[in-house]
């Protein structure tokens, strides 16, 4: 602006060129009060433009309660522990053996013998033919058309079924559940009616449904059946509840049974799945004294290598591991079948990484591969020896032959997916850090939600948390291809909050907004912390709305401000719904947002700022009494030593001194800008200096500066002036003396 520049026109030369100084001098005023580089193209209005009161308030926010956070958030990154690996691979090694079970083979009194009881005519024939070998013959008459409609001829033929189609295809069994149905729906009453509904559910165990076993078994029950279907019924329940992976449940089916009634052996198969039950409730040391009570003590070796197995499980867990070496030793000594013999291995590889003899321990695990090789054990040792190598300080091992196929970049088999974890995330030759993370990205992505899941979740939070912490405390510039993997990699529901903070803030300053406002609301759910869950609120109000919105956004503004969920940043963000009104020309609203923002919250640290604002918009609407009061107040609350130079602090005196030498209260502004003049320095000194003499103080300024010089102009000027409009008067008169003559 060209304050030099005056158009000569006669009567106009001085106001012009005084209203251009004035210009000049009210715009160095907002050039102090706005952000370093912006400028005004127009004369300043009573009130600072919102844009730019805002600019300075959201930097005040985060100078006063956000900045400290940040830096916190990134001197205390999450670590990543590596013996994670080995506790999933236990973990998945347990559910393994957990998982390799028997067929269901309940004891002899859950048999359920076929009943021929209450029958006569074609049926008893039909049963007599079956007897005697001729299957055929005995179910063809039993479909004759004439019995369709009878109950015992229909459940004597679903019992036929039943029987000849034993380990037949589950299409073929679940017809035989249809045949019983069909039984039960002509004649329920019939002594048969209690083990047809005994073997709907023990059909469905049979075929590992075992929801469905458990509903029919606990009909059965509930309907009182009476002998031996009541205990058979009883023993199919425990095995269901078992199957179902319900162990408490198939804990209190056991403790129902009499065991006072019940043969020896039965005895034996209700400590067993007792044990059973408490290993896969970890109660291991129960479950190893159940154990051994089922083991002879005359016995050299493990009778059944399934029970053996499990009873050195339950011992790996216990003080007692080391016995479980010998276990392992005379299973594997053993005739066990290939599964058996391959856990016996794994087990066996884990005892010895117990006592750190990591060599023995990856034989072991090679074993495992060379016998079930390309199948879930199989990555679940290669994993064992990876890690048995790696304790060895031997990191350049291949993977073990027969796993190499097993790694994938997508699997949903958790076993597989760890093996692909460690294949994928360890750095190769040539490798950049972007492309090993964006493997690992990829893999962890397509895992299901479990424990190798929040491993990689967790690896790759710890490669990419220390360039957040970069970016969000302004080290670096935002870095596209970081902020791209953390959005598309990372789970804000389950990654470390300290890191969820600083991605929130880089998003921020990389201008993903849109992620940035999800990502603080999902911070706003999860912390406890007063402070964060404000912080979190203060990012989604800035990502979501920005400075540009309407009525509806001000007032969900308040509300937001109103719910609490805010904290301490409640005042902040009713300021911008105030800020907000102002922007569409609502003076007085904004006034009023204000006003009930002040009464209902209270963060100090805003409420200076905020009465100095509220000051100036009620300078501006003329009510000038208020206007001072909260002007008052204001400054007495940033009268600190280091607030002199705060540009809310400048505006609210210049604000004060305007409505004081309005009021006539020039000793007010007086002693306020005398005191001010000595606590600052320079332009700000030249401009309080000038003030003052706007006011009516006494004084004549000296220096070079743009007040200065001002002042001694404006003295001229007005001199100038006077002269101008004598000499003006004087031609008035001289034409009017001529117009009287003529």
């Amino acid at each position: 602006m060209q304050c030099s520049r005056v158009v000569f026109c006669p009567g106009s030369v001085v106001p012009r060129y005084r209203n251009c100084l004035l210009r000049c001098i009210r715009v160095a005023f907002a050039l102090a009060l706005i952000a370093p580089g912006n400028a005004l193209t127009q004369e300043v209005p009573s009130v600072v433009d919102s844009n730019v009161w805002l600019a300075r308030f959201e930097e005040w926010v985060e100078q006063h309660l956000v900045s400290e956070e940040l830096v916190d958030a990134a001197e205390n990154l999450p670590t990543f522990d590596r013996r994670l690996v080995l506790r999933v691979l236990d973990r998945l090694a347990d559910d393994e053996i957990l998982n390799l079970r028997e067929l269901p083979v309940p004891p002899e009194e859950a048999e359920a013998k076929m009943l021929a009881r209450g029958i006569d005519g074609d049926v008893l024939e039909a049963a007599r033919l079956f007897a005697e070998g001729e299957e055929a013959r005995a179910l063809q008459m039993l479909r004759a058309p004439e019995l369709e409609r009878n109950g015992a001829a229909q459940h004597m033929r679903a019992q036929l079924l039943d029987h000849l189609t034993a380990g037949f295809h589950p299409i073929y069994r679940l017809q035989v559940i249809e045949l019983y149905r069909e039984a039960l729906r002509l004649a329920a009453d019939l002594p048969q009616g209690d083990r047809a509904r005994l073997r709907i559910g023990q059909i469905y165990l049979e075929l590992r449904f075992a929801a469905e076993a458990r509903a029919a078994l606990g009909s059965l029950l509930a309907s009182e059946p009476v002998e031996p279907y009541r205990m058979a019924a009883q023993l199919s329940l425990v095995e269901a509840a078992y199957a179902d992976r319900a162990p408490v449940r198939a804990i209190e089916h056991l403790a129902q049974i009499d065991l006072s009634a019940v043969q020896p052996e039965t005895r034996t198969w209700v400590d067993r799945r007792h044990a059973d039950s408490l290993l896969k409730l970890e109660r291991y040391g129960e479950a190893v004294t159940l154990y051994r009570r089922l083991i002879p003590e005359d016995e050299t070796s493990v009778p059944d290598p399934l029970l053996g197995m499990r009873m050195a499980l339950a011992l790996l867990h216990t003080r007692e591991w080391r016995q479980a070496r010998d276990v392992l030793a005379s299973i594997s000594d053993g005739e066990a079948s290939t599964p058996i013999l391959a856990v016996a291995s794994l087990l066996s590889a884990r005892a010895h990484r117990r006592v750190k003899s990591f060599e023995e321990a990856s034989t072991a695990a090679l074993r495992v591969t060379q016998l079930v090789p390309n199948t879930q054990l199989a990555a679940l040792a290669a994993v064992e020896v990876l890690e048995a190598e790696r304790a060895s300080e031997n990191e350049s091992v291949a993977l073990p032959p027969g796993t190499a196929s097993l790694v994938r970049s997508a699997t949903f088999v958790p076993s597989v997916g760890l093996l692909s974890y460690l294949a994928l995330g360890a750095p190769t030759p040539g490798d950049t850090p972007e492309q090993a993370r964006r493997r690992l990205g990829s893999l962890g992505v397509t895992l299901p939600p479990g424990m190798v899941q929040q491993l990689a979740h967790s690896d790759l939070v710890h490669r990419l948390s220390r360039d957040l912490a970069q970016i969000a405390t302004g080290r670096v510039e935002p870095d596209p291809a970081v902020l791209v993997d953390v959005g598309r990699y990372l789970r804000p529901a389950t990654m470390d909050e300290n890191v969820l903070l600083l991605a929130i803030q880089s998003f921020m300053l990389g201008g993903d907004t849109e992620r940035c406002a999800r990502w603080a609301l999902t911070l706003q759910r999860r912390e406890p912390r007063p402070l964060r869950r404000g912080i979190a609120t203060w990012r989604a109000v800035r990502c979501r709305f920005g400075r540009d919105g309407d009525a509806n956004v001000a007032r969900r503004m308040m509300i937001l401000a109103d719910s609490g969920e805010a904290g301490p940043f409640a005042l902040a963000v009713a300021a911008i719904a105030a800020e907000i009104h102002l922007q569409h020309g609502e003076t007085e609203r904004a006034a009023l947002t204000y006003a009930r923002a002040l009464e209902s919250f209270s963060e100090p640290a805003f409420v200076g700022p905020v009465l100095l604002r509220l000051g100036e918009i009620e300078v501006a609407l003329g009510r000038d009494a208020l206007g001072m009061r909260r002007l008052s107040r204001g400054l007495a609350l940033t009268d600190a030593p280091s607030a002199a130079g705060e540009p809310f602090r400048k505006g609210g005196i210049v604000a004060l001194a305007r409505a004081a030498a309005r009021n006539e209260r020039s000793d007010l502004a007086l002693r306020l800008l005398q005191a001010e003049r000595d606590r600052v320095e320079g332009w700000w000194a030249d401009a309080y200096a000038y003030l003052l003499l706007q006011i009516g103080a006494d004084g004549d300024p000296d220096g070079e500066g743009l007040f200065a010089r001002g002042a001694r102009a404006g003295v001229e000027f007005d001199l100038l002036q006077k002269r101008l409009e004598k000499i003006q008067r004087r031609r008035e008169a001289n034409v009017r003396a001529v117009d009287t003559r003529s």
